[in-house]
């Protein structure tokens, strides 16, 4: 991959259509289409845009109100279940209307992703910087749709050549070297189920909810070969628990969701209330911690993502505050019950909130997660690359070469942190694995021998995240 691509700009666009929708409980959801076959894409269970609600409004924005309506004809956001790649806004009279969700455009009557809203995300807490070495800078990043999906590669193009590196907005001179690495990347995933009270008065629900979880789990088990897949298991009503810390071996996970199935009441000592931002606090600082041990113990050397999964069939009452979410991380949502708030289940799940308030909707829904929390080694990439930088504070992007993209992933860095005299170049930044150093700068892999981490193979300049 080179620097010298031009950017054509791509229109990420956003099209809200307002649309009337059957209300709660009205009708039989149909199954979810696969989102690699065009459809709904995923992040909701699915609705016929219109429904018995009345016909489609039409428009980008303020929607019509039909003429045949009175003033109670027409649901509110209350009593409306929006279905597929939707959420319920109330228009101008205050009737409930549903809206394709950002990432998603109206192409009939139909929310399809938006395939050519493309979001780049950083996966670590900032770059990778050598200090007082060769001027080199490393950026483990992720690629997705705006509405989280996979890119399709003839969107993205060939991987080479799909990326470019920006300096304070400027492209990097001819000096300057790019490369992109393709890594073996570990995948930690926190499951956080909601077992309140509402749950534990249906015991048929429950023992329905757990037996898809279970097939999720199994269905998490990573190929022969492949990078582990470390899962814990978090149970919540008002109070939190975490029955099973992150674990490669997925029997415990499952033989832990058996014990529940059989005596769901004994998994939670309070289930009088739904902590829901207090359990995705608490999952997303075990993420954080489990990942950072991970990179500590392999002195840089592995990479890994992190998912939170949060399932739940209400709202948040436990006055909790929502902590801002780690960027870095991975939050998906589903909403098992047509009391959910879409407004809290976007909050908690902003790479995917799946609403599926039968239990019809809930195969596809949980397939889908599965399919996301897969693909994510699969989109995420290491660069390196040689700064012409020496002092000063400096921003650091890497955007798509070829098209516009919605978010950049980016990081900031100090020039005076890089050493003098010593050239970065492509022998450096290609052979640097394959050097008597060790490599974890860009994460080079553990080497053989070595349960832990790197065994000490020579001198390894030391890196650190950048500031």
């Amino acid at each position: 991959m080179t620097h010298t691509h031009l950017s054509r700009l791509a229109r990420c666009s956003f099209l809200a259509m307002l649309t009337w929708l059957a209300c709660k409980g009205g009708g039989r959801s149909q199954p979810l289409p696969d989102e690699n076959l065009g459809g709904f894409g995923g992040t909701r269970a699915q609705s016929n845009l219109g429904g018995n609600g009345g016909a489609g409004t039409g428009g980008g924005g303020s929607g019509g109100e039909p003429a045949d309506a009175g003033p109670d004809a027409a649901p509110t956001c209350e009593t409306l279940v929006c279905r597929g790649a939707g959420h319920c806004e109330p228009n101008e009279y205050g009737h409930g209307v549903c809206v394709c969700d950002f990432g998603y455009e109206l192409v009939g009557d139909e929310c399809i992703i938006d395939e050519e809203c493309i979001n780049l995300r950083l996966l670590e807490e900032s770059c990778r910087q050598l200090s007082g070495a060769q001027p080199s800078l490393a950026l483990f990043f992720g690629v997705e749709t705006c509405a989280g999906t996979t890119v399709r590669s003839d969107i993205l193009g060939p991987l080479d050549d799909a990326f470019r590196v920006l300096e304070d907005g400027n492209p990097l001179n001819e000096e300057s070297y790019v490369s992109l690495f393709a890594r073996d990347v570990e995948s930690y995933v926190a499951i956080a189920v909601d077992l309140s009270g509402s749950l534990q008065t249906d015991q048929q629900l429950l023992v329905a909810v757990i037996g898809r979880l279970k097939q999720m789990v199994q269905d998490l088990t990573p190929a022969p070969g492949a990078p582990p897949v470390r899962v814990q298991l978090m149970v919540f009503g008002r109070s939190i628990h975490t029955p099973v810390p992150f674990t490669s071996d997925l029997s415990l996970v499952m033989a832990q969701l058996d014990t529940i199935q059989a005596n769901p009441a004994a998994a939670v000592a309070e289930p009088g209330g739904t902590n829901l931002f207090g359990v995705v606090n608490d999952g997303m600082k075990s993420l954080k911690a489990a990942m950072d041990q991970r990179r500590e113990e392999s002195l840089g050397a592995v990479v890994t993502t992190g998912t939170l999964v949060t399932i739940t069939d209400g709202r948040d009452t436990s006055g909790v505050r929502l902590e801002t979410l780690n960027k870095a991380l991975n939050f998906i949502s589903i909403g098992i019950s047509g009391q959910i708030s879409d407004v809290e289940l976007t909050r908690i799940g902003p790479q995917g909130s799946f609403l599926a308030p039968q239990q019809s909707d809930w195969e596809s829904a949980f397939d889908r997660v599965v399919a996301r929390v897969l693909e994510y080694p699969r989109r995420s990439y290491l660069l390196g690359y040689c700064s012409p930088a020496v002092a000063g504070n400096h921003t650091v992007a890497v955007t798509l070469a070829n098209r516009k993209a919605n978010l950049d992933a980016t990081c900031k860095f100090r020039g005076e942190e890089f050493g003098f005299g010593l050239a970065c170049n492509d022998t450096f930044i290609n052979g640097y694995c394959e050097s008597n150093a060790c490599g974890e700068f860009l994460a080079c892999g553990i080497r053989p021998g070595s349960d832990a981490g790197p065994t000490a193979c020579g001198e390894d300049p030391s890196w650190k995240f950048s500031r």
